[in-house]
């Protein structure tokens, strides 16, 4: 027995240490963040973190070396070396069936490998196909079982009785372990403030996403059809949504505020509804990081970190493209929370599963916040997702996903611009999917009709629908990243007057809107509470206007809004780490003032939008109409010169009352 298990570490050493070789040979991939490629970074990141780089590199290694261990010692358990040697092919097989079955579920985690290979459009086609990675699993599973029933067939009795026995009492342990939960919740009158990464308003439909479109349908739900975001990036406009307050208000301008800022509290919504007793949580993939880097008063936060100790573990996993798949599989993916920071290995599901979790431990009203960040770029979801709306005969670079670039514009294709579309529809519908069930496990566990509910976005997304510009954040015109949807179901004791609100509404009135829901009193916002004319069909509509600015620009490229800015660094100067320290990422603030002043400004209320640009050739003020120039093309404030007048006014007075500091510096120029 000891010479067999020597023999099979031995085994076991050589071909984990072969398959490390094989993929550094085959794959080369760039260290870079945000966009860019910082090797001299990344080098100073290992320095500093080379401890959580090696803890993450062991335990996926150690992993796969474990695998390999047990199924050598399956292989050496036959007698005979022709038998040993079919096992061994059997059992290589149903392994790379396994691999092929994980890479066909998510191609994201093993697609710097694929492109090396040249197997990317065969693994497209074969998605296209109709198999599916269960029938590819289920294939597996039985060669392997197979060869398993082979070899204790081969073993001593007492063995062979003793592993029946095992695996009798594990089996019995799972089923009890899912057992239906005793603990069911208890249907208290609870919130849950559902967002989704870059939804656009014109992205709601039941093709895509049946779910929501079935929500907007619910008697006590209130869609608003003009809902314009302060800031289109991500950090700066979840305050904006839980704070009621704009992004110049609270400080919080874009999505590397310092240290200070990230550790003074917040009053949100979630500090004051704690202190009616709720319990407050939160459920994120990637790009809820930002929750971890503020002071909400949580009561707790499942999501990833954005601090260099992530960061390093990411990217390490993503250089071991042969092993990758392994994290993606039910009983492992626990192992390695560190993918759920990677945007190209999100799972909406496996989100909605775990918020279910923390509603049925919560066992008293809770504030349940549930993040999903699939629709971000690159659109990479899971199977059979990224294929729903894709064209099987498409052969260009962007099957799976697409990153946008930074540093320049791309020319492409009619036929990418359609697949990439395809993508990000796919992505919507897996977390439209994933959002059902989430729906479905309220109403089943009696928690719906008590239920307010508020599905929005925390920017839309440009698809190269004009200019050539892919993403978000960078300017103000249009229509794709500022206006997002925006429903509201109530709980069953208030009976909703208007099912559709067509006035601007802004991200700053969900807070205290959730506030008048709750009956509570109003709090300090720069908001207005909207619960008065849902309930009064006869309130004459307010005439709001939604201020909004844009984000950090990361770096230059021939876009429009680049010949309409102050220019400062590219986001490589413009960021410092904490190596070694906390890990967290913040702007250097030599540059924060620059950065303020430099925002592009806006104004939308009803048909107009007033568009405030800065450079150094000096401030510009130009109005466009939304409905007949969706694209703000054409500067009418000549021609509607009164109108012109009454939104430079109002910019100049909310200016001056939320970001007085920078309306002088604005006024330089």
């Amino acid at each position: 027995m000891s010479k067999r298990i020597a023999s099979c570490l031995c085994i076991s050493c050589a071909t984990t240490v072969a398959l490390v070789i094989a993929q550094y040979w085959l794959t080369a991939t760039d260290s870079g963040q945000l966009g860019n490629t910082q090797d001299e970074i990344a080098r100073e990141i290992l320095r500093s973190y080379l401890g959580p780089a090696l803890s993450e590199a062991s335990k996926l290694i150690g992993l796969a070396f474990a695998a390999i261990f047990a199924l050598s010692m399956v292989a050496t358990q036959f007698r005979g070396s022709g038998h040993r040697v079919g096992a061994a092919i059997a059992i290589t097989v149903a392994v790379m069936l396994f691999e092929l079955g994980a890479v066909l579920q998510m191609p994201t985690t093993a697609l710097t490998l694929l492109e090396s290979l040249g197997l990317q459009k065969p693994l497209y086609y074969l998605a296209h196909s109709g198999i599916s990675p269960k029938s590819i699993y289920l294939a597996a599973g039985m060669l392997l079982t197979l060869v398993l029933v082979a070899a204790l067939l081969q073993m001593p009795k007492r063995v062979y009785l003793g592993l029946v026995a095992t695996c009798f009492i594990v089996g019995g342990a799972i089923l009890v372990s899912q057992r239906p939960d005793s603990k069911a919740p208890i249907p208290y009158e609870s919130i849950y403030i559902i967002g989704i990464d870059s939804l656009r308003s014109d992205a709601i439909n039941a093709r895509i996403t049946p779910s929501l479109s079935e929500l907007a349908l619910d008697p006590q739900t209130v869609a608003f059809e003009d809902h314009i975001v302060g800031i289109p990036r991500t950090f700066p406009s979840w305050i904006e949504i839980l704070s009621g307050l704009y992004s110049p208000v609270t400080g919080y301008r874009h999505m590397f505020p310092p240290l200070s800022k990230q550790r003074a509290p917040l009053n949100s919504i979630i500090r004051q509804v704690n202190k009616y007793g709720y319990r407050s949580i939160v459920h994120s993939d990637f790009a809820g990081d930002i929750f971890p880097r503020v002071n909400l008063g949580l009561h707790e936060t499942h999501t990833p970190n954005f601090d260099l100790n992530t960061l390093i573990r990411v990217t390490v996993l993503e250089r071991l493209a042969l092993f990758l798949p392994l994290t993606q599989l039910p009983f492992f993916s626990s192992l390695f929370p560190a993918t759920d920071e990677n945007p190209s290995l999100t799972d909406p599901h496996r989100l909605a599963l775990r918020a279910q979790t923390s509603i049925t431990e919560a066992r008293r009203r809770h504030l349940l916040i549930l993040f999903f960040s699939t629709a971000h770029f690159p659109y990479a979801s899971h199977w059979p997702w990224y294929k729903k709306f894709s064209d099987p005969h498409y052969t260009g670079p962007y099957l799976f996903k697409k990153e946008p670039r930074i540093s320049l514009l791309e020319k492409v294709s009619a036929e990418d611009v359609a697949q990439i579309r395809s993508l990000y529809k796919g992505a919507l519908a897996a977390i439209d999917n994933a959002l059902g069930q989430f729906f479905s496990f309220l109403k089943k566990k009696d928690l719906w009709n008590s239920a307010t509910i508020v599905v929005t976005a925390d920017h839309g997304e440009d698809l190269f629908e004009f200019a050539g510009i892919q993403g978000h954040g960078d300017h103000l015109a249009g229509e794709n990243v500022l206006r997002v949807p925006l429903f509201i179901k109530l709980p069953s004791r208030l009976t909703p007057k208007r099912r559709r609100l067509a006035f601007t509404t802004r991200a700053v009135d969900i807070a205290p809107t959730l506030r008048g829901i709750l009956d509570k009193a109003p709090v300090k916002s720069s908001g207005l509470n909207l619960l008065p004319w849902i309930l009064d069909a006869s309130s004459k509509d307010p005439s709001l206007y939604a201020y909004s600015e844009t984000g950090i620009w990361f770096g230059s490229n021939k876009a429009f809004y680049q010949k309409q800015r102050i220019k400062y660094p590219g986001i490589g100067r413009l960021l410092n780490v904490d190596p070694g320290g906390t890990g967290l990422v913040v702007l250097d603030r030599r540059f924060a003032k620059t950065v303020a002043i430099a925002k592009h400004r806006s104004l939308s209320s009803g048909k107009y939008k007033l568009i405030v640009t800065t450079s150094h050739k000096g401030t510009n003020f130009a109005l466009f109409d939304r409905k007949a120039d969706p694209y703000c093309l054409v500067d009418i404030a000549k021609q509607e010169k009164k109108i012109f007048d009454r939104y430079k006014r109002h910019m100049l007075g909310l200016l001056d009352e939320i970001d007085s500091e920078n309306l002088n510096l604005l006024e330089r120029f």
